[in-house]
């Protein structure tokens, strides 16, 4: 250029001389008028801070200086993205007006910055409310460089602050070390749910009953190896087997002719009602031929809702104990006709008989006393005191008021199982019943019955209820491994949500408004769903008892103070007044911080949603001498009270339409009054439809110091 035409070119401002060319915020800079910020006109800056502020603007990381007594703030295109909303009013403003919401930080850092310190922060965590005062913040991690700025004097006049954005590294090294977590919870899940199912097989196996389990709707899906054996039924790796024909249904084949309808109808029956199933029949043996009698029972296995998810059964072999219990009767009623039949029956049975003369109240023993219990036949007194006597003294008096029970009403039979003390002063289950004959007025004149012992079959029901304690056990590896399988469906959620924030803060260029609307329906999707999964791990954590609970003297009024924060942004969204009622600092429960919060806030979050524009809530405290009250109350539709104990259920939501822009799966009730009643307390609600509910969590006083 030449000096003519340099002498013809205008002037360049004072602003255009300190800021560079650069991007928006250069022109932002030009065109900011400067004198009506603190910090004055240009003209007037000194040049310390004009090559300060020059610099910021052409810095490659994002920069700010913060200039002054009151850090104004002067700040690059790298920045603007760390503003979010407060873009570009946050240009020449103090920077603790910006940032009120992180300035307890910064302050006393910005305070040794101008001291003259160079201070830096490594992934500090700020939560930033750069969306909007109605938006919650931004939890970010940042790298930050404080470095005094010297004025023409030597003393410090602004602070130089460099911000690197470190949220993806942190959260990638978060994520990495959960994926970790969660892969070696759920190898140690698989681990135990196989550990459970070969214990299971193993005591199945070893058992002397046929055992079997079955599908919610019947059909037999295991067998152990003694039926495979007994009927002769192909296994289903054998031809014939699973692979060919289906077995669930077979079962039947095996029964006796005069026993299949009967043993269908009562089988279906307990599957229509849940009721446990028991039933004597008969199954061919494949090595005899022979029909022998078994006895059949079968319990259900329920979820907490109620609803079965398997059934185990048993086959016990009583076919000896079934001919002789036949034999018995046939030979026990013929001894009412002839004491000579009497004494076969005597000799021809292996259960203890006896037979008890009301008139002269003696009482006879067979022989088999002696072989069962080891009383000698001859030195056993013929008199009702050898049997009460003989009789375990806890059960006593309960058997000997059922005899004379049966003898006062009118009874031709009695029949009880109690325990029977033998010679070796050990004890036995025994099943003892009797005929009692009357004569023509109905008085009883003689009571003859038979004692068998059943040590044997309680030995067996104690088994199976081993064998059901242990499919219980292997059902709960299954729930803590579908937990931390849910734990699994949080990661590819969570990057959803993460990159839906990055491309809001239009990081692959600006977005359209559209655009814009369609990413926060993702992210509100996302949230809801991820709040769905949470709920369920919550539930699957509690069922399971993976959750630890730290009880400890907590104030009242601070729990309730700290909801204010947390749930104020919603209740201002829905346009719904949440007050918070001034609780007394002396009143103090005993409970877990976290799980207490986190049951206020499933209360307050429900009153608010479930609420209408205009209406109110309110949290307070109550405490009497057993324990002390935390109550939600509002004014919404309230709850029928038909259906008010229904809402604690699991996966129970007494009315769709009231949820309709916040459908879940209706835990959060449950998991909170699971959590109430963990820790010693109670979770309950009052409500009156078209009125409003009170929902009222009650927990322990804290003790004494």
């Amino acid at each position: 250029m030449t000096p003519a035409t340099q002498r013809d070119a205008p002037p360049r401002t004072a602003a255009e001389l300190v800021f560079p060319e650069i991007g928006e915020m250069g022109r932002l800079c030009r065109e900011m008028d400067w004198a009506a910020t603190p910090l004055g006109p240009i003209e007037e800056w000194p040049q310390s801070l004009r090559t300060a502020a020059g610099l910021v603007i052409g810095h490659a990381f994002p920069s700010i200086v913060l200039w002054g007594p009151d850090l104004i703030q002067i700040y690059n295109d790298g920045y603007i993205p760390v503003h979010g909303a407060k873009h570009p009013w946050g240009l020449g403003m103090p920077t603790s007006q910006v940032w009120p919401e992180v300035w307890h930080l910064n302050e006393p850092l910005f305070e040794r910055a101008l001291r003259g310190e160079q201070v830096g922060l490594k992934e500090a965590l700020y939560s930033l409310a750069r969306r909007g005062p109605d938006a919650p913040p931004d939890d970010v991690y940042v790298d930050l460089s404080f470095s005094p700025i010297l004025d023409e004097s030597g003393s410090v006049g602004g602070v130089l602050v460099t911000l690197i954005d470190a949220t993806a590294e942190v959260e990638n090294r978060r994520l990495q070390a959960e994926e970790k977590r969660l892969l070696a919870a759920a190898e140690r899940a698989r681990a135990e749910l196989q550990a459970a199912n070969a214990r299971l097989r193993a005591l199945a196996e070893s058992m002397p009953q046929i055992v079997w389990s079955t599908r919610p709707d019947g059909y037999h899906d295991y067998f152990n190896e003694r039926w495979y054996a007994y009927t002769g039924m192909p296994r289903p790796d054998e031809p014939g087997g699973e692979d060919e024909v289906p077995q669930g249904w077979n079962w039947k084949d095996y029964l006796h002719p005069d026993d299949h309808e009967r043993a269908v109808a009562v089988w279906q029956h307990s599957l229509d009602t849940g009721t446990a199933y028991e039933i004597e029949y008969r199954f061919r043996s494949a090595e005899t031929g022979e029909y022998r009698w078994f006895l059949g029972r079968a319990l259900p296995q329920r979820e907490a809702d109620g609803r079965i998810v398997r059934w185990f059964g048993t086959c016990t072999d009583i076919h000896e104990r079934h001919q002789a219990e036949a034999e018995r009767d046939r030979l026990l009623a013929a001894t009412l006709l002839s004491e000579e039949r009497y004494a076969l029956v005597s000799r021809a049975t292996n259960d203890v008989i006896w037979d008890w003369d009301l008139a002269t109240d003696e009482l006879l023993w067979n022989e088999t006393l002696e072989t069962t219990f080891g009383y000698p036949h001859d030195a056993v007194p013929p008199t009702i005191e050898f049997w009460y006597q003989h009789i375990h003294p806890e059960d006593r008096e309960h058997v000997v008021e059922s005899i004379h029970t049966a003898l006062d009403d009118g009874s031709t039979a009695w029949s009880c199982e109690y325990r029977f003390v033998q010679a070796d002063g050990s004890h036995v289950t025994v099943l003892d019943r009797g005929a009692i004959a009357r004569d023509e007025s109905g008085r009883a004149t003689r009571m003859i019955g038979s004692m068998l012992d059943i040590s044997e079959r309680e030995r067996l029901l104690a088994s199976e209820r081993a064998a059901r304690a242990d499919a219980e056990a292997a059902n709960r590896s299954k729930s803590e491994f579908l937990a931390a399988m849910s734990h699994e469906l949080r990661t590819p959620l969570n990057a959803i949500g993460g990159y839906v924030d990055l491309l809001d803060l239009g990081i692959h260029g600006p977005l359209t408004e559209a655009q814009r609307g369609a990413l926060s329906r993702v992210t509100a999707n996302q949230r809801h769903l991820l709040t769905l999964i949470n709920d369920i791990l919550s539930y699957a954590r509690l069922e399971a008892g993976q959750i630890e609970f730290d009880l400890r003297p907590l104030a009242a009024c601070d729990l309730l103070t700290g909801m204010e924060p947390l749930i104020a942004p919603l209740a201002r969204a829905k346009g719904v007044a949440l007050s918070i009622r001034a609780c007394d600092p002396a009143i103090r429960l005993l409970g877990d911080e976290e799980r207490v919060r986190q049951i206020l806030l499933n209360l307050l979050g429900n009153a608010v949603k479930f609420n209408e524009s205009g209406g109110w809530v309110l949290l307070s405290c109550e405490m009497d001498a057993a324990g002390v009250d935390l109550s939600v109350r509002d004014n919404g539709p309230g709850i029928e009270e038909e259906k008010q104990q229904r809402i604690f259920d699991a996966f129970i939501q007494v009315d769709r339409r009231l949820n309709r822009p916040q459908e879940g799966v209706g835990l959060g009730l449950a998991i909170s009054r699971d959590l109430a009643r963990a820790m010693g307390g109670e979770l309950s609600v009052e409500s009156t439809p078209g009125e409003g509910s009170t929902f009222t969590l009650r927990l322990p006083l804290a003790p004494q110091p």
